[in-house]
């Protein structure tokens, strides 16, 4: 079954999407939407451009940054896995992306829709029944780019 590409937002602009590649496996690519400022670039070492940009056996950097990691990864993947097929990172990015504390937000929608909820995610992947009731609210699951936690107590 062909996944449908995930749109990548600045603020409320939408400047591309990040789609899986028909001709390498594991190949993600991210290309810029026609007419896209060079003031909504993802980042300063990836210009508006024409030609697509490309990552094999991951997502490019900076839409990696934006994945959770941990326990929270962990138990997000192990949850999801059973109910979508391939489940990928790109997948992963599906579920939290709307929910982005940064500047980047994505969505599989065209429009970045802040209600867009993990059931409406569920049934985008097509999970309806049996799977789709497996599904959890997990606690903390809001994604933070770009944060590093610190430790504040006193020495």
């Amino acid at each position: 079954m062909k996944k449908s590409p995930l749109n990548v937002f600045v603020g409320q602009a939408r400047v591309g999407a990040i789609a899986r590649s028909d001709v390498h496996v594991d190949t993600y690519l991210f290309g810029y939407r026609t007419g896209c400022s060079a003031e909504n670039a993802v980042s300063l070492t990836m210009p508006i451009r024409v030609d697509p940009y490309d990552a094999m056996a991951g997502l490019l950097p900076i839409f990696e940054m934006n994945l959770p990691e941990g326990a929270l990864k962990e138990r997000l993947r192990a949850q999801f896995a059973k109910a979508i097929p391939e489940f990928d990172d790109l997948d992963l990015l599906q579920i939290v992306g709307a929910a982005q504390i940064g500047r980047l937000r994505y969505s599989p929608r065209e429009d970045l829709d802040l209600r867009y909820r993990l059931d409406i995610a569920v049934h985008a992947q097509g999970l309806v029944g049996a799977h789709a009731g497996r599904i959890e609210a997990i606690p903390g699951s809001r994604a933070t780019a770009g944060l590093h936690p610190q430790d504040h107590r006193q020495k």
